[in-house]
């Protein structure tokens, strides 16, 4: 199972390939990855998807890879989340801040209200292009 699961990481970020650590570098020449070694599950794997990559996705330096991060993203889970959404995930989910919430968003289907619906004083950072 878990090879049509990185067969389809491999088709959503076309860079990618997997180290002899077992881990998946994403966009090797910004030395953008995550391990593998605990992923047993489509789950695992989207559950790192947005805990590790929602950081680059939204503040890279680089537009190009700010679009090639966020179109994987998307096409991996079959969202259309912007870059104000991305925002919201770093911001309430990046780097495994909240597992339990990264885990009801996932269960929601990605609903955006259910991160949207939080405090007012947790707000993304966001700044348009």
């Amino acid at each position: 199972m878990l090879d049509l699961v990185l067969k389809k990481l491999k088709n959503s970020f076309p860079q990618m390939y997997i180290n002899d650590r077992i881990e998946a570098i994403i966009h090797p020449r910004n030395n953008i990855y995550f391990r593998l070694e605990d992923c047993h599950s489509e789950e695992d794997v989207i559950r790192k998807i947005l805990c590790w990559l929602s950081r680059p996705a939204h503040k890279s330096e680089s537009l190009g890879v700010r679009r090639y991060l966020q179109e994987g993203i998307n096409h991996f889970l079959g969202e259309e989340f912007t870059r104000e959404d991305m925002a919201r995930i770093y911001t309430q989910l990046g780097n495994g801040v909240n597992e339990i919430l990264t885990n009801e968003f996932m269960r929601s289907g990605y609903n955006m209200a259910l991160l949207k619906a939080l405090p007012s004083h947790i707000k993304p950072y966001y700044q348009g292009e």
